[in-house]
């Protein structure tokens, strides 16, 4: 089965590479990208959790029959009778390419065979589940390489368009294909190194093989975050929620790891170090983080909204300090980081110490 992942298709390279190298599938040495191959070296560790999920299927274009890995199998009905199959793994016909349509070999064998691993598997172990694959624009295929193929058509029209191109990496990741996510990521980055979706997934698929590259793009992506404007706001929150729980994954297994970007690295994304408030969000952190979704939920919002930081705190801090049941206000002055004794919810120094 190793062999179904040597290959891959030409009209993918030559979207990556504007080179034209015929109709015939390419070897995968020829896959364009700085990571892209060590990726493929380390194809199974990089897939994370993927469990293999092989079916006999007849190919519809030339009526070959082989044995796949199909991915998770969404099962959808079709008039009163018919069920139809959306495969999420990505693989193609080893006699003619194609993508699709595919025809199960024994269909309510297969049908009965997913039912009873429905009945003794949990949830994300199940290898199907009701649905079927849609994309963007309404197009419903049969198997990821069915969409790949409608992909590319519309790349190939709109090669600007990088949302496009961001599909397409995850139709690859979704099905099992790192490797070949990771070198349309790549692509997206070489017109726009602020793109925060390229970023998180190529921090997200390298975080398994290679923690330093991996936490240099993620971070670049929190920075790259708040500028975003593709998704609405409770996708980017999760988004953001996703790179934290990677970049602390991280920073627990090697130790050496920083959850939030530097100056420098902000800086970099061309944004003022100082519009940041990560002295304050470290000590929010320090005092109320954790390793559960909720928290990095919280972490989230207030990366996306700093604004909002003192929603999260019980008392500004420099405000006020307990004394028995009674709060009393300091006499000193505060910090020109602290928040503003008035209460206004900004710094100090940005408020009543501001100079002038």
């Amino acid at each position: 089965m190793d062999g179904d992942r040597e290959r891959f298709q030409a009209a993918l390279y030559t979207l990556l590479t504007g080179l034209d190298a015929g109709p015939d599938p390419l070897p995968i040495a020829m896959l364009p990208g700085r990571f892209a191959q060590r990726v493929h070296e380390d194809l199974d560790t990089c897939r994370g959790n993927w469990t293999e999920n092989l079916q006999d299927l007849i190919c519809g274009a030339c009526g070959a029959e082989g044995s796949y890995d199909v991915g998770k199998v969404l099962m959808s009905a079709e008039g009163h009778t018919a069920i139809r199959f959306t495969y999420t793994g990505y693989f193609r016909c080893r006699s003619c390419g194609a993508g699709g349509p595919w025809t199960a070999s024994g269909e309510l064998a297969l049908l009965a065979s997913l039912a009873d691993h429905a009945l003794h598997l949990p949830p994300t172990a199940t290898p199907w589940a009701l649905g079927r694959m849609q994309l963007f624009d309404g197009f419903q295929p049969c198997s990821s390489a069915e969409a790949e193929d409608h992909l590319l058509r519309l790349a190939e029209q709109t090669p600007s368009d990088l949302q496009i191109l961001i599909r397409l990496a995850n139709i690859y990741l979704t099905g099992g294909r790192p490797d070949l996510a990771l070198s349309v990521v790549e692509r997206i980055l070489s017109s726009d190194p602020a793109h925060f979706e390229a970023l998180l997934l190529a921090g997200h698929i390298l975080h398994r093989i290679d923690a330093a590259q991996a936490a240099v793009h993620l971070r670049s992506a929190l920075v790259a975050a708040r500028g975003y404007r593709s998704l609405p706001r409770a996708e980017m929150q999760k988004l953001v929620a996703a790179a934290f729980r990677d970049l602390q994954r991280m920073q627990v297994a090697s130790g050496d790891v920083s959850l939030l970007p530097s100056d420098e690295e902000i800086a970099a994304g061309h944004v003022a170090a100082d519009a940041w408030p990560l002295a304050d969000l470290e000590e929010w952190w320090s005092r109320e983080g954790g390793s559960d979704q909720q928290s990095l939920l919280r972490l989230a919002d207030l990366w996306l909204s700093p604004d909002r930081l003192s929603a999260y705190t019980s008392e500004p801090r420099g405000s006020f300090v307990p004394s028995g049941d009674v709060p009393l206000r300091r006499t000193s002055l505060p910090g020109r980081n602290d928040p503003c004794p008035c209460g206004s919810g900004r710094k100090f120094k940005r408020c009543c110490g501001r100079e002038g």
